[in-house]
């Protein structure tokens, strides 16, 4: 510096004559925790399977080497305001130091763009992952999966089935569980034993399910599941109705987006575009990547039957919104994990509840008995979406297809339970009063 002029040579002296010392905490490396969106990204960005970041590298040393070099700039899909509602949202509704986890995600239905992805109510703290990583039970919510399994085979929404709980052995062939039988849990039995599909969905009645997934086949459910957006690996076995197998949040929203969109699924993303300076490195697709993926007619069909499962079945806590919207509540056995995944026509968002330890069960002391799905995660679903469907135009469902019609069968001169078995054969739902005064004959 003396040499260039900048400083004097009398200050060149002096500074040679000062010893050198380190100010405190130079050379420590901080330790970093960064928010879950963040891992997320990076693990989307490394895994060498998503050929989308190929222009990184093909392995993984050189993409991490790529990534952390410096000098990129990315541009994420995440709401950063939204994430805050979100968290808020959970922590509201999971503030005591006993209660449960939670996790959500939300995806624009149009895109498969990711706007929130929160895990666990402080993910600082606990790095827990929920959201996107290790899959849960889905309990009931998987259930639109059977649905539309079962309308691709031309079964008709108004399909009766018999409804008693629980159904053993014989009268349900086919169904393995370790006590061989099937229970309603949300939803219980009707007073005359049968019941329609639109009915069975509105509260979530299993026993009817179990018998429609016999009729279907398990493997047309894994086909649906996955066709719609669930990319965890699936058993084609008849209790994947019920949620035996498991899925993420991220790709419960994802799915469920598919019959909010009439049944186009649009793969979720969270990168827009990567910079470095002034190039464009990488561009998200102008046009997203989304399928037809179950026929307009059928997403229709089941949205309008998970529409009257949020107003007027087990998700009334969320039902709330301002906005047209759907959803189905979701409980695993012992109430270990507890769902509500629900959309409107712009935004779908899946919402989990259960401990991080695994199959921990919820049966006390919350809402003043088990964590169901209708309980805390229908309640968060309403918190959050609430504040944000007004960042869209007020849009419908479309309509589902009209009901059918057919003649009912002569029944006249039968005995009840012989009468009954007939009309439900041919779907429709029998209805047994006593008519009073009548005279015996």
């Amino acid at each position: 510096m003396a040499v260039l002029g900048w400083i004097t040579v009398g200050e060149r002296a002096e500074a040679v004559e000062s010893p050198i010392e380190l100010r405190r905490g130079v050379g420590k490396k901080p330790k970093v925790r960064e928010p879950y969106f963040v891992q997320f990204i990076k693990g989307q960005i490394l895994d060498t399977d998503n050929h989308e970041f190929d222009f990184m590298g093909t392995t993984y040393q050189a993409r991490k080497e790529a990534l952390f070099q410096g000098g990129l700039k990315i541009h994420t899909t995440i709401s950063p305001q939204w994430q805050k509602l979100a968290q808020e949202a959970i922590r509201g509704n999971l503030s005591e130091a006993s209660d449960p986890e939670g996790a959500m995600a939300t995806v624009e239905t149009k895109t498969g763009a990711i706007r929130t992805l929160v895990s666990g109510t402080d993910f600082v703290r606990d790095e827990l992952e929920l959201a996107a990583g290790q899959g849960r039970q889905t309990g009931s919510a998987a259930k639109p999966f059977t649905l539309v399994a079962a309308f691709r085979q031309g079964v008709p929404a108004g399909k009766v089935y018999r409804d008693k709980s629980p159904l053993c052995g014989s009268e349900i062939p086919g169904w393995r569980s370790a006590s061989g039988c099937v229970y309603n849990a949300e939803g219980g039995g009707s007073d005359d034993g049968y019941r329609d599909l639109w009915s069975a969905t509105q509260y979530s009645v299993n026993v009817v399910f179990a018998q429609l997934a016999l009729d279907i086949g398990p493997e047309s459910i894994v086909d649906a599941a996955q066709d719609m957006g669930i990319t965890t690996p699936l058993d084609a076995v008849p209790a994947i109705t019920l949620g035996s197998e498991e899925a993420t949040p991220l790709d419960m929203a994802s799915a469920y987006g598919t019959l909010a969109n009439s049944g186009v699924h649009c793969d979720p993303f969270a990168v827009q575009r990567i910079e470095h300076g002034r190039q464009v490195l990488y561009k998200h697709k102008a046009k997203p990547n989304c399928q037809q993926v179950v026929d307009a007619p059928i997403a229709h069909q089941v949205t309008a039957m998970l529409e009257r499962s949020a107003c007027c079945g087990t998700g009334g806590r969320a039902w709330q919104t301002i906005r047209p919207m759907a959803g189905k509540t979701g409980t695993s056995p012992d109430y270990t994990n507890a769902w509500f995944v629900g959309y409107t026509r712009y935004l779908s968002t899946a919402v989990w509840v259960g401990h991080v330890k695994g199959l921990v069960p919820m049966k006390y002391d919350y809402y003043g008995g088990p964590v169901f799905g209708g309980t805390f995660p229908a309640a968060i679903w309403h918190d959050f979406m609430v504040q944000v469907v007004d960042s869209f135009p007020f849009e419908d469902f479309p309509a589902p297809p009209p009901p059918e019609y057919g003649t009912i069968p002569d029944v006249l001169g039968l005995l009840e339970e012989e009468a009954a078995e007939t009309l439900a054969e041919a779907n429709f739902t029998p209805i047994v009063e006593e008519i009073k005064g009548a005279e015996p004959v």
